[in-house]
């Protein structure tokens, strides 16, 4: 709690000497425009977007771990059960940062015969002084047929920075159109979505937030025994580096269970599962 408190002091008072004279300011030290600390704003008037300062080496790594805690999300797919009806199936994960609760990621899916359509909602804010420093959001839907990967569509707002992602299988390739930009790919490339358990056996991935081909290095972390609400949970823990490193654990059913990292800030970050709507998911 003490230590919350004289964060929360830091950044009061790193605010109030950037707006000593209550007029508009932006910051460009950081990864993008708009940023106080790293987390950048979309208001007006006197919102964090309007600095106009070096923001130091805290500011850039602040920022750079809100773009990581961005970048999981843009890549977490979550896990929910691939059970045959005609129902629709739910599953809410929330996303936490050093505990406290930055946001929700649900999941849908539905199953007709060979068909599993996964459709994603991500939400994430973060504020700081009860101002919203910084924003994510992103719908994305899968197609997949037999448990291969057909097609997949992506929009995303990353703070105010619009992409729209369209994947589709063609023959023996996989064709990304990426903010227009189209780029063919290997036909076993898969979209880096981490409900996905059989993602911890690829060497490359496409990113659902920008379309960008990424190389993934896995290194199998072996059984372990995790506490997933309130119950004891075997599970296989991997560690997955890209352009960030990241812990994924799944159950003995291949189910996403667990996702953390620590970004450069400090911090940590990590998806639980909220009271489940449904069951465990999986493309085959």
């Amino acid at each position: 709690m003490g230590e919350h408190v004289l964060r929360n002091k830091a950044l009061a008072e790193e605010l109030a000497a950037w707006n000593a004279f209550n007029r508009p300011f932006r910051c460009k030290a950081a990864l993008g425009r708009g940023s106080v600390n790293g987390l950048r704003s979309r208001g007006g008037g006197h919102n964090l977007r309007h600095a106009r300062s070096n923001c130091g080496e805290p500011a850039r790594n602040m920022e750079i771990a809100m773009r990581a805690i961005g970048a999981i999300i843009g890549v977490l797919v979550l896990s929910a059960s691939a059970q045959a009806g005609q129902n629709p199936e739910m599953m809410k994960f929330a996303i936490t940062r050093n505990g406290d609760q930055i946001g929700t990621q649900t999941i849908e899916l539905r199953r007709n015969g060979p068909e599993l359509i996964v459709s994603m909602a991500t939400r994430l804010e973060v504020k700081v002084l009860f101002i919203t420093a910084y924003r994510f959001e992103q719908t994305a839907t899968e197609r997949w047929v037999n448990g291969r990967f057909m097609s997949m569509t992506a929009s995303t707002d990353d703070n105010g920075t619009i992409h729209k992602i369209k994947a589709e299988a063609k023959g023996t390739a996989v064709t990304v159109d990426a903010d227009g930009k189209q780029t063919q790919m290997e036909g076993n490339v898969i979209p880096a979505s981490l409900w996905n358990a059989s993602l911890v056996k690829q060497s490359t991935a496409f990113n659902p937030q920008d379309g960008s081909l990424m190389k993934l290095t896995i290194t199998d972390g072996g059984p372990d025994s995790l506490i997933v609400q309130g119950r004891p949970t075997k599970a296989h823990h991997y560690t997955m580096q890209s352009t960030f490193t990241q812990d994924l654990w799944y159950d003995e059913q291949g189910h996403l269970v667990k996702v953390e990292l620590i970004v450069r800030d400090g911090s940590t970050v990590a998806y639980q599962p909220l009271p489940p709507d449904g069951v465990g998911l999986k493309p085959n």
